[in-house]
């Protein structure tokens, strides 16, 4: 065998060589890029997951939030319609006993504490009702 045939032969061992060196490397890079995607993948549906989550929670959050407000403004609006009846009422009690028989009925109750007594606990002077 002469040089130009060892080189010739290194030559394609060389070539075969490289080639399964390239081979090796484009099937690692292939598993890599399946794997990256893989997780990419995983990584995304997880975070549209949470991302939904979250939104549900922010979701229920305003929903409760809105229901609290109109608990407010129900009771907001009875305490007001309660204080409508209570003004009214002290009119009409007034008109029917005369404005010193009323004085006089709440300054006696006042007085004495019998309103309290009686569940009335919110017997004040007629002045100070608004």
């Amino acid at each position: 065998m002469g040089i130009k045939e060892i080189i010739a032969r290194i030559k394609e061992e060389g070539a075969q060589e490289i080639e399964k060196i390239n081979d090796q490397y484009e099937k690692r890079i292939l598993e890599i890029k399946k794997n990256q995607e893989r997780e990419s993948k995983l990584f995304f549906d997880t975070e549209l997951e949470n991302i939904q989550k979250e939104a549900e929670d922010v979701k229920r959050g305003l929903i409760l939030s809105a229901k609290l407000e109109k608990r407010k403004k129900v009771l907001q609006a009875k305490r007001d319609l309660m204080k409508q009846v209570l003004k009214e009422a002290q009119k009409n009690l007034k008109t029917l006993l005369g404005a010193e028989k009323y004085s006089g009925f709440f300054e006696e109750r006042f007085k004495s504490g019998s309103g309290r007594r009686h569940g009335f606990s919110f017997c004040r002077r007629p002045e100070r009702i608004r």
